[in-house]
């Protein structure tokens, strides 16, 4: 009786070193003891807690206590061992995840259970890892998705190796080129690509970005060669993603977009605010023009009526006619003027 009563204090011991808590209960009687290593874990005094089943359930996160006390019922009853992850609350009102593995271990002549021994682990920073592995693969997709839907193309150069290390697929679907030859042009994008009139815009560009400071982009207005051999003008916008400790540029970060058809219309619209203003320009000198000329010489015939000939009454009403039609006009060209300088802003 003393050999076994002392196996049992050496193996209790062995358990109270390791970094887990240990449980027992006994479902019969509902007490229960936890290990000094359990309390400790969750901040509090060794047996600070009446010792009974229902503490371990009131610690544990309301969220939890439904779906665990459910699930070790049902483990209770097959005889499985279980492992199962809920929080804890602590002594200083935060929550600690804990993993729990348990067992059943003695049963009544019914096969009910009435002892079940296990474990406690904290896993507190295992799941902080799991939900930060979570959260970056969750902005992952987000950004694989964003990068899919979008009109833009995505592309990283590395400064130091003179090479594009990443461009999205649409670059090849906007400009014809097979990935691998696309990377071909890394080291002389400029001369192979752009359109010659628009080469010392784009070096200005770049210029300009390696220049910047924090979070400013720079965008640039060009024109690109499709493998067709045709161009299509392009817009694009880079920023500066990766610096060397002195400040120098190491990596950039850009998206081009394929800007032609809008191109092709503000062309249009430019086309449409000349037409505008020479209508305009008509209204004011070839309209009103000749009206001021009436007004003139409606004002020379009152000087002499008698002299004329003419109705006193049917001058006054030729006289407020064009006064009126002059009115019409000024108006007309004001607003015209007023809508030409929205569209040019």
């Amino acid at each position: 009786m003393y050999e076994q009563q002392h196996s049992i204090d050496r193996l209790t011991l062995i358990l109270d070193s390791t970094l887990e808590g240990w449980w027992e209960w006994d479902v019969t009687e509902n007490t229960s003891y936890h290990s000094p290593r359990w309390y400790e874990m969750l901040g509090y005094r060794y047996n600070q807690w009446p010792a009974t089943f229902n503490v371990w359930k009131e610690l544990m996160h309301p969220e939890d206590q439904d779906r665990v006390i459910a699930l070790q019922s049902q483990y209770m009853q097959s005889g499985d061992c279980w492992e199962l992850e809920f929080r804890m609350r602590c002594q200083s009102g935060a929550y600690k995840w804990i993993l729990s593995r348990g067992r059943t271990v003695e049963r009544n002549e019914k096969g009910e259970a009435t002892k079940l021994v296990g474990i406690h682990l904290d896993i507190t920073e295992r799941k902080k890892t799991e939900t930060l592995q979570e959260d970056y693969r969750r902005k992952e997709e987000l950004l694989k998705g964003i990068i899919k839907v979008s009109p833009a193309t995505f592309k990283i150069y590395d400064i130091l190796q003179k090479k594009m290390v990443f461009y999205s697929h649409k670059d090849r679907n906007f400009l014809g080129y097979m990935p691998e030859e696309f990377e071909t042009f890394s080291n002389d994008f400029v001369e192979l690509l752009v359109h010659p009139e628009d080469t010392e815009k784009v070096y200005e560009a770049y210029e300009k970005l390696l220049h910047t400071r924090g979070n400013e982009m720079v965008e640039c207005f060009f024109r690109l060669k499709k493998k067709d051999g045709h161009y299509i003008w392009v817009k694009t916008t880079d920023w500066v993603s990766k610096r060397s400790a002195d400040g120098g540029v190491e990596e950039i970060i850009g998206s081009t977009q394929d800007v032609t058809r809008y191109k092709q219309l503000d062309e249009k619209l430019i086309q449409s605010i000349k037409v505008l203003e020479n209508v305009s320009y008509k209204n004011s000198h070839l309209v009103r023009g000749p009206v001021t000329t009436i007004l003139g010489l409606t004002a020379l015939i009152k000087q002499d009526l008698s002299y004329a000939g003419i109705d006193p009454l049917l001058l006054t009403h030729l006289e407020r006619t064009v006064i009126k039609l002059d009115e019409v006009i000024k108006e007309f060209n004001n607003s015209l003027s007023d809508q030409l300088g929205d569209i040019s802003q």
